[in-house]
């Protein structure tokens, strides 16, 4: 069901810029449909024909007016030119336009943008989500986004972004269109020969690396592999890569809707780095990387050796270089088999899900539960799903969950919350208080989306923040084995303060 609330997406595309942040935010665009009515995009720079897209599907459109650096930042980032203009003249801009509605949700995915401007615009709207790759400059923001994988992704922005704000790092949270998704389900990991080659260096590819990569299959000659090359419809050398793909039998791709089936009918890939990573790992195809810009480098490096991608980095003659590592990869099965397998193993294809359900959560609304809820609360408890990650695992009879629910109501040392996403109640919430502390204790109601469970937990802290400042410390128990719950706590800032084992030595039989 949509509400009524906003949401803007301040997000640019251009020959420097490319356009991977334009399409990862229209697909999270595509996403949140479902439930807001009402999404802008908010851009400096965009081409006519993606103009024309964010309007067919039924989203605003606006531009942000001109401007000069007469106000100056004094920018050094090579970043800073993205803009055209000037930070300050841009949040101004943005401002101007964010002050005729209520937006509840501003999404940046910006490198020329930093806490300055984020800072300038946050009185505008209720929360900001930005959407980052760098971890190179510092936010003023509620939530944060990279998902790409890293090594390190735990602690990247560990110094760059305010205590309170959530971070969503890694590949859970790949921002990938529901038809990769679809896709995936029929496809398999590779094995086998090379019959077909996809070769995709993104949308614009203004360095060219697609004829690099072309002169490397014709130097090769690849007999009995079908090549698909996909190039953006800005691509600067269009008319000679498909004059050569008709010459010598490649097929010629400009501006695809397919690149998912493309990709999961080849057996390998050649490519950049950038969000098209996560896209060819969901569906599990073996890509021979070339890192093509500099924020591109710890990304693929990182990937690499974690054995997501084959990459080639360093080179003067990439044409040469791209020959000779493709030959080892026709030749080594066993690698490409590995590299397929990781990468479907990292990349669900559910990340947009719960990128989504999380920005669904923070609209939860928590109140405490009173004696009208006794039969709701005791159907939830007694779910096959609640059970199974509950401390006692049998059903409750009614008389006893009665008994149970009188004694909590009444009692001053334990607080019973229900959470709603408008009229739909989405989980329960139990703190048990001793002193100054809290024991937590949740489950999400049996017809919540999965990912509600981190807002449903925040929504329930700020309500013990507001209602109860008496309580400074959280705790939680989880079971071993219950790992989403193990995930949500950690996610969430909780910090593991002990370990307790357990060892049976009679048989209870």
């Amino acid at each position: 069901m949509k509400n009524s609330r906003q949401i803007a997406i301040r997000v640019d595309a251009s020959e420097v810029i490319g356009t991977g942040h334009f399409m990862r935010c229209l697909t999270l665009a595509d996403s949140l449909n479902a439930y807001y009515n009402d999404i802008t995009f908010i851009c400096r720079h965009m081409p006519k024909h993606f103009q024309a897209e964010i309007t067919t599907r039924g989203y605003h459109f606006s531009k942000l007016d001109g401007g000069s650096k007469e106000e100056s930042f004094q920018e050094s980032s090579y970043y800073c030119d993205w803009l055209g203009v000037d930070q300050v003249v841009d949040a101004k801009a943005t401002m101007r336009f964010l002050s005729q509605n209520k937006f509840e949700t501003l999404i940046v995915d910006h490198y020329a943008l930093d806490n300055r401007w984020e800072s300038a615009v946050r009185p505008m709207v209720d929360r900001i989500m930005v959407i980052d790759d760098l971890a190179n400059r510092t936010h003023d923001c509620d939530i944060l986004l990279d998902q790409n994988y890293y090594q390190d992704m735990e602690q990247r922005y560990r110094d760059l972004v305010p205590s309170c704000c959530t971070k969503l790092l890694g590949p859970r949270f790949a921002l990938l269109r529901k038809s990769f998704l679809a896709m995936r389900k029929t496809t398999e990991v590779r094995s086998g020969q090379v019959k077909r080659l996809l070769l995709f260096f993104g949308g614009v590819d203004f360095h060219n690396y697609t004829t690099l990569a072309i002169n490397a299959l014709l130097s090769l000659d690849v007999k009995g592999v079908d090549v698909d090359v996909v190039i953006g419809r800005q691509h600067p050398f269009k008319k000679d890569i498909y004059r050569v793909c008709e010459e010598y039998g490649f097929t010629c791709h400009i501006q695809t809707d397919e690149i998912e089936k493309l990709m999961a009918s080849a057996d390998l890939s050649i490519g950049a780095g950038g969000t098209v990573t996560m896209e060819r790992c969901c569906l599990g195809l073996p890509t021979m990387v070339v890192s093509t810009a500099e924020n591109q480098n710890q990304q693929v490096g990182d990937a690499a050796a974690a054995g997501l991608v084959y990459l080639i980095s360093g080179y003067d003659d990439y044409t040469e270089a791209m020959k000779c590592h493709l030959r080892s990869l026709f030749q080594n099965e066993h690698l490409r088999e590995h590299i397929s397998h990781t990468g479907m193993m990292l990349v669900d294809g559910k990340g947009c899900q719960r990128v989504t359900s999380f920005l669904n959560g923070q609209s939860i609304k928590i109140r405490e539960a009173d004696s009208s809820d006794l039969e709701k609360i005791y159907e939830w408890r007694n779910h096959p799903d609640v059970r199974s990650v509950s401390r006692e695992t049998e059903a409750l009879s009614f008389e006893a969950h009665k008994e149970w629910f009188a004694k909590v109501l009444e009692s001053q040392k334990r607080l019973l919350l229900l959470g709603f996403l408008g009229d739909i109640p989405v989980g329960v919430v139990r703190f048990d208080i001793y002193d100054t502390s809290g024991e937590v204790s949740i489950y999400r109601t049996p017809i919540s989306d999965s990912g509600l469970g981190h807002g449903l937990l925040m929504a329930a802290e700020n309500w013990l923040i507001t209602n109860r400042p008496d309580i400074s410390v959280l705790m939680a128990c989880v079971l071993e084995n219950n790992v989403s719950s193990h995930r949500l706590f950690a996610n969430a800032g909780y910090c593991i303060d002990q370990t307790s084992y357990r060892k049976r030595v009679n048989s209870d039989e």
